[in-house]
C-alpha cells in the first residue's frame, strides 16, 4: 500500500530547512512538501526544470494559517535531489525511491 511522505518546509533563525532532509520511498508513495514559512518555495529536482514536479509554488504561510500543501508527487524508482526554484543557494533535500 502506498504511504503519504510529507517533507516539511520551515524557517528558524533566518535559514529555511527541509525536514526530514533525507527520504527513503517505495515506487508508489506520494511526497508533498508542507510550507511552513512566510516565503514561497518551490521544490525542482537539482539541475532540472522548476515545473518539473509541481506545477506552481507553495505560497508562504500568513500569521494565523495553516502551512500551504504541494500536490503530491509520484517519482519513478531513483536517488533525487532537490532545491528551492525560488532560491538558488538554499539547500533543499534527497529522495531516493526503490
Amino acid at each position: 500500500m502506498a504511504n503519504n511522505i510529507k517533507i516539511l518546509i520551515q524557517e528558524q533563525n533566518g535559514v529555511t530547512s527541509y525536514t526530514p532532509p533525507s527520504v527513503d520511498a517505495s515506487y508508489g508513495d506520494l511526497i508533498f512538501w508542507s510550507n511552513d514559512t512566510t516565503q514561497a518555495h518551490w521544490p525542482m529536482p537539482k539541475g532540472g526544470n522548476r515545473d518539473a514536479w509541481l506545477p506552481y509554488q507553495i505560497p508562504g504561510r500568513a500569521p494565523g494559517q495553516v502551512p500551504a500543501t504541494s500536490d503530491s508527487l509520484a517519482l519513478a524508482k531513483g536517488d533525487y535531489q532537490y532545491v528551492c526554484a525560488n532560491h538558488p543557494d538554499e539547500q533543499g533535500g534527497s529522495i531516493k525511491v526503490s
